[in-house]
């Protein structure tokens, strides 16, 4: 090395020039004076958060995650078969995502169906000939729009019910189940032998008359024996025309006792093999039934009508919660749909969880189907002022000594500090109006803190 320095003295000065020129830039770059060290260690500056006074109505609101799904769930189960039948189920007729329309039978067991037909009234009892009531009723205006004709009165099971009830039954393909047969037989029998009677005195009746006519024209020995004669025909004809009497009197009793037999006979629905939903066409969301097994956990579960949002709300949160309420549904994408509470109601503790309120809130517009099953945010309004005023987020409040409240306003990097009147307050924001007509409004940047 020195014996190259001797013979290339130029370039011995120009590298030992270029390895000063690096030890100074290095020594400059982390090598840091006092006052760079503090600088560099120092917080930034503080900056200011600001948000727009707003103008608007103040009000009170309760959130709650909700479930959107159909306005109406109806959990059907399986008809009980007859008794001396087995409850295994013996035909199954939809399946989930399956269109159920008024008429369809949804399960066999023992080879008796369980139909859905439109109402509201939950089917309770048997219905048979002679019954009355608004389910017989629901029962008419079910069989009517599925255009069988039927002119009863509107709540009794008469003659066209229970024609229209049998032709329904038959028309799918199953026996309808009849009641009253033998009774009517027996009736019927019991008018033939009481018609059989009255025919019977009838003639028992022309019989006495004629006897009595022939007695007149024959000659008596005397007078007493043709007196006597004319008592004994005028008492057979009495008796006559009284047993007459009493067989039509039991003719017409006959009568009326068949045509009450006929009443109440006929195709009759026993309980369980008609369920009502107040809303078809539709849809078979679940079902839980497979042939040949048991039917203690048989059921089809329908759900119909355009979709609702149902949440819950803790006892202290629902307090306030009614019908009618004015609320909004915040979709996924952020959309708001303005919408009511349509029904509110307890849910029971259970399995160790505390009570509930179900909150049922109904869209003002139709919710899109692709949001059955998503969760979104509702928005109950609990109260609304009538008009509007400022409103500034309550952490920009500041209150003095005196007690009085004031809020800051950036302006052009400076802060200007506006007295205030504060008035009613609710999700977080309050009405204020400025005091002493302090310039304040809408689109000012209030202050509402530092970071």
């Amino acid at each position: 090395m020195i014996n190259w320095a001797k013979n290339h003295p130029i370039g011995a000065i120009t590298l030992t020039a270029l390895i000063a020129l690096a030890v100074g830039l290095l020594a400059g770059r982390f090598v840091v004076s006092p006052q760079q060290a503090a600088a560099d260690s120092a917080p930034p500056p503080r900056t200011t958060l600001t948000t727009p006074v707003v103008k608007g109505k103040i009000k009170q609101s309760v959130p709650l995650d909700a479930k959107v799904g159909p306005s109406s769930s109806v959990k059907v189960s399986p008809a009980s078969p007859p008794e001396d039948s087995i409850a295994i189920v013996s035909a199954v007729h939809v399946k989930p995502s399956d269109t159920v329309k008024s008429g369809a039978a949804l399960v066999d067991v023992a080879g008796r169906p369980t139909f859905v037909l439109t109402g509201t009234i939950t089917a309770y009892r048997t219905l048979s000939p002679g019954s009355k009531g608004k389910d017989v009723a629901q029962l008419q205006a079910a069989l009517r729009q599925l255009g069988y004709k039927i002119n009863d009165a509107e709540d009794t099971y008469g003659y066209q019910t229970k024609a229209a009830v049998r032709k329904f039954y038959t028309d799918r393909g199953y026996p309808p189940v009849m009641v009253g047969t033998d009774e009517v037989k027996s009736a019927e029998e019991a008018l033939k032998e009481a018609e059989r009677g009255e025919e019977t005195a009838r003639k028992t009746l022309k019989r006495a008359k004629r006897d009595n006519k022939a007695a007149k024209g024959e000659g008596r020995d005397s007078k007493a024996d043709e007196a006597e004669d004319q008592v004994s025909g005028r008492d057979a004809i009495n008796d006559a025309i009284t047993e007459l009497k009493h067989a039509k009197e039991d003719t017409q009793k006959a009568r009326k006792d068949l045509q009450q037999a006929r009443s109440v006979s006929g195709a009759q629905i026993p309980i369980g093999e008609v369920v009502f939903v107040s809303k078809l066409p539709a849809t078979a969301q679940s079902v839980s039934v497979a042939i040949g097994k048991p039917t203690e956990e048989a059921s089809v579960i329908l759900t119909s009508g355009d979709l609702v949002a149902v949440g819950e709300l803790g006892e202290s949160q629902a307090k306030d919660v009614k019908p009618k309420l004015a609320a909004t549904i915040v979709t996924p994408d952020g959309t708001r749909v303005k919408a009511k509470v349509s029904a509110v109601y307890d849910q029971p503790a259970s399995d160790g969880q505390p009570s509930k309120t179900r909150v049922i809130v109904t869209p003002e517009k139709k919710l899109s189907a692709k949001l059955s099953g998503r969760t979104v945010r509702v928005i109950l309004t609990l109260t609304q002022a009538q008009e509007e005023t400022l409103l500034v987020p309550e952490t920009a409040i500041a209150t003095t000594a005196d007690g009085s409240s004031t809020v800051q306003i950036s302006e052009n990097g400076e802060l200007r500090t506006v007295a205030v009147n504060v008035g009613r307050s609710g999700d977080g924001l309050v009405s204020v109006t400025p005091a002493d007509d302090a310039p304040l409004k809408e689109g000012d940047a209030v202050v509402v803190g530092q970071q």
